[in-house]
């Protein structure tokens, strides 16, 4: 009998030891009864919730500091230059490129890639009616040693100007649409036919048929042409065939010699067979 009441008494300790801590791990407010009883997962989902809109905060942040930059380094240019920049929604920028060039690719509005400065090329992109300056070469937040100039053109498009690593020198300019219509049949009129036809990087191949960007290259005038995405095996360029971007590179540089298929006219140019 004195063994079965030391068991039982034992029990009772146990169970009033596990009884205490039960009451301890219970939620004492409403809110982290409500946490307690939630589906597993929600505290983490709010937990993600807070984080995104922590990192939002901070985009935002950076985001108005930038704006704030910018808007310094643009008062202080137009002090230097003693001019009003200019605004117009007049002629578009690739009408203008097209029918009334400043100067012949790869030249740009006087912007010459391998021989102007990108300080010249920011003072003259400045003065181009209808262009909203958004990142000066000035700035901070850029690639280490590499300076960029970028734009926004007021009715459609953008641009883009950079150099090469620790240089002062344009290196490329790019030229955006932005969804305006640019033909090759108008760009071949104004600046003559192309030397070559190259096919850029392919994407897919295991769940869908691959793809692949092609570009319409004039080594000559130190110029290529996006034309988008295309079979991964041939293309067919034709005088409607539109062009997204345009890349303007020095003409002593290596970026236009790209393997690819000589130019024949408009019609349908096979890798397949290359």
């Amino acid at each position: 009998m004195k063994r079965e009441r030391w068991i039982y008494l034992f029990l009772g300790v146990v169970l009033f030891t596990i009884a205490c801590g039960l009451i301890k791990k219970m939620p004492s407010t409403p809110d982290a009864t409500r946490e307690a009883q939630s589906p597993p997962g929600v505290a983490q989902l709010t937990a993600a919730v807070a984080g995104n809109d922590a990192i939002l905060a901070t985009v935002s942040v950076k985001g108005t500091a930038q704006a704030r930059e910018l808007s310094i380094q643009l008062t202080k240019l137009s002090s230097e230059l003693k001019v009003t920049p200019l605004g117009s929604e007049g002629v578009s920028w690739i009408t203008s490129w097209l029918t009334h060039p400043a100067c012949q690719p790869p030249c740009w509005e006087n912007i010459t890639p391998g021989v102007t400065t990108i300080d010249e090329a920011v003072k003259i992109v400045y003065q181009i009616p209808g262009v909203d300056i958004t990142w000066l070469p000035s700035m901070t937040g850029a690639t280490e040693g590499e300076k960029s100039l970028g734009w926004d053109f007021s009715q459609s498009g953008y641009g883009w100007i950079g150099t090469e690593r620790w240089q002062e020198i344009v290196s490329e300019i790019h030229l955006g649409t932005g969804g305006e219509q640019l033909l090759l049949s108008g760009v071949n009129a104004a600046y003559g036919n192309p030397s070559s036809v190259v096919k850029g990087s392919c994407h897919g191949g295991f769940l869908s048929q691959p793809t692949c960007i092609y570009s319409i290259v004039y080594k000559d005038r130190g110029m290529e042409l996006d034309i988008g995405i295309h079979d991964y095996k041939k293309v067919d360029i034709q005088a409607d065939t539109e062009t997204s971007t345009i890349y303007l590179y020095p003409l002593t540089g290596s970026r236009l010699n790209g393997s690819g298929i000589v130019w024949s006219g408009y019609g349908q140019y096979d890798f397949d067979e290359h």
